[in-house]
């Protein structure tokens, strides 16, 4: 067959995908607004989202009408995402009928956190700003916010300690997750120099990010401040042309500052994650991720013992780090994170977890950030 001919044939095919597509985009958009409808009666009569016999009943009856039996596990698959769209397309609806959040988090006006919170809970949200970490948390525990942003990890300095020793020693829970990206500027006053600058303040994670542009610089001091957007206000109510801050962009034109050099952090894919704090936890159906904290007997062979159960249940160890117990010399509890696409395999995996482990918590369950939202994912 010519190549003419080939190419007539697949021009004709993708226009018969094309208008399939047409009419699939069409009936999913109808359905959507159906599921929304059935949603709405669900709330007014207090139904729960998720009514898990009623999707089992679905599955089964949507691949029983294939009449090719070999699409019957893409199928299932199929439809399970499409019933989790539906899902979250509810839940939705629901969050927008409940008065704007109040949400807490660390730092200031232009601070990650700040922007995380933003992204999050979108512009209708009214935030929170705190000193420090715990100032946030406890502004969630005396019900004076309904939430509380924390980071939790970085891609390039890791876990970060304190929220992980606040997470275990709080009696709240992560509810979600959020993933943006860093893009660390020098910023210092109008007319200052890169070379004049003698003193870089910022929060010790910035600095700790940005160590390869600050080994660059030797002349230039570093100070450490509670917040990278309280550092970039500093400098602007200093007006010293030799002291300049590490901080995003955004804090640039917040505090009338000038950016001498951008994307300084020592890797350019620089990704901070924030967990979600609530008083109650997550109450949708859509989670496929669960922080826990345990501490494991003092014998020979208990963590590697403790590491095989997520590999024998097919459930993915995201992270797992060891922070010693304040008070209690060398006794250690172990934070981690773990994720799988079955919620099934997932308890599965926490039962057998804790029933090997000594002071077990369970911390969350959540959507993961990749599951959660589909805009670009970032701190």
């Amino acid at each position: 067959m010519d190549q003419e001919k080939i190419t007539a044939q697949l021009e004709k095919k993708r226009a018969e995908l094309d208008r399939l597509d047409q009419e699939l985009i069409r009936q999913f958009e109808q359905r959507i607004d159906i599921a929304r409808q059935i949603g709405a009666i669900k709330e007014e009569t207090g139904m729960p989202v998720l009514d898990a016999g009623r999707e089992k009943e679905v599955l089964r009856s949507r691949v029983a009408l294939l009449k090719d039996p070999t699409l019957e596990e893409d199928a299932e698959a199929f439809f399970k995402q499409l019933m989790q769209i539906s899902r979250r397309a509810q839940e939705k609806q629901r969050k927008t009928n409940l008065s704007p959040q109040k949400v807490a988090f660390q730092g200031i006006a232009g601070s990650y956190g700040h922007q995380a919170a933003g992204r999050f809970f979108g512009s209708d949200a009214h935030l929170i700003p705190c000193a420090q970490f715990l100032d946030a948390m406890e502004a969630l525990v005396s019900h004076n916010a309904d939430y509380a942003v924390l980071p939790v990890e970085n891609s390039i300095a890791g876990m970060v300690n304190q929220t992980l020793d606040i997470l275990v020693h709080q009696r709240c829970f992560i509810s979600g997750e959020i993933i943006l990206p860093i893009s660390h500027c020098l910023l210092a006053p109008e007319g200052a120099a890169l070379e004049g600058i003698r003193e870089v303040c910022s929060h010790q994670q910035a600095l700790m990010q940005s160590s390869q542009f600050l080994a660059q610089h030797p002349l230039m001091a570093t100070r450490m401040i509670e917040n990278t957007a309280v550092s970039a206000r500093y400098v602007a109510q200093q007006n010293d042309k030799q002291l300049a801050a590490i901080a995003s962009r955004n804090c640039a034109d917040l505090y009338g500052l000038t950016v001498l050099a951008e994307g300084i952090q020592d890797c350019a894919e620089n990704f901070t994650r924030f967990v979600i704090v609530s008083r109650d936890g997550y109450s949708g159906t859509d989670w496929n991720k669960v922080s826990v904290r345990f501490s494991l007997p003092h014998k020979s062979g208990s963590l590697h013992e403790m590491l095989r159960i997520p590999a024998e249940e097919g459930v993915s160890l995201t992270s797992i780090v060891s922070r010693p117990y304040p008070g209690q010399s060398f006794q250690y509890y172990f934070y981690a994170d773990i994720e799988a696409d079955s919620t099934e395999q997932i308890e599965k995996a926490l039962e057998r977890m804790s029933d090997a482990s000594r002071d077990w918590a369970l911390l969350g369950r959540y959507a993961s950030a990749e599951r959660r939202t589909t805009w670009d994912a970032s701190i």
